[in-house]
């Protein structure tokens, strides 16, 4: 059984224009935002962003900034699948997932240069046997390459 996909990206953000039956005034005015795939407009919207009270500017500007916010993020996060996000959510957030995945990296290279280190150490370059020095020949580009950096 295949998992259910969500709408593609990119979506859009605009605000909501209802008419009044007589079609003079609008219902909401920036007081509610609609948030659509940006392929197909015409259809129901993916999501409603109501603070409530549109007559209270505060309130009609958070509707705007978090239907901005979630835009953003969900095409920022475009081709990253949700079991990803959920579990860096659980982490803190994808930065901190990231900080720790950069932490990660960082020992393994440290640890990897250590190792180079000592196979460059105990493989001369004038080593007679060819294999030995080619062999430290390589550990020392490869150090000199993570030195360099």
């Amino acid at each position: 059984m295949s998992e259910q996909k969500h709408t593609q990206e990119p979506w859009i953000y605009f605000p909501a224009r209802h008419e009044w039956h007589t079609g003079e005034k609008a219902i909401f005015d920036d007081g509610v935002w609609y948030i659509h795939p940006a392929d197909d407009v015409e259809r129901l919207p993916i999501c409603i962003i109501d603070k409530g009270n549109d007559h209270h500017e505060p309130t009609r500007k958070q509707a705007e900034v978090d239907a901005r916010r979630i835009v953003a993020c969900i095409n920022a996060c475009e081709g990253i699948p949700t079991d990803g996000l959920e579990a860096h959510a659980n982490k803190g957030g994808m930065i901190g997932a990231a900080i720790e995945t950069v932490a990660d990296y960082k020992q393994q290279r440290d640890e990897l240069l250590a190792s180079m280190k000592r196979i460059a150490e105990r493989c001369p370059a004038d080593s007679p046997i060819y294999a030995i020095a080619s062999v430290g020949d390589g550990a020392r580009l490869a150090i000199a390459k993570v030195e360099s950096k």
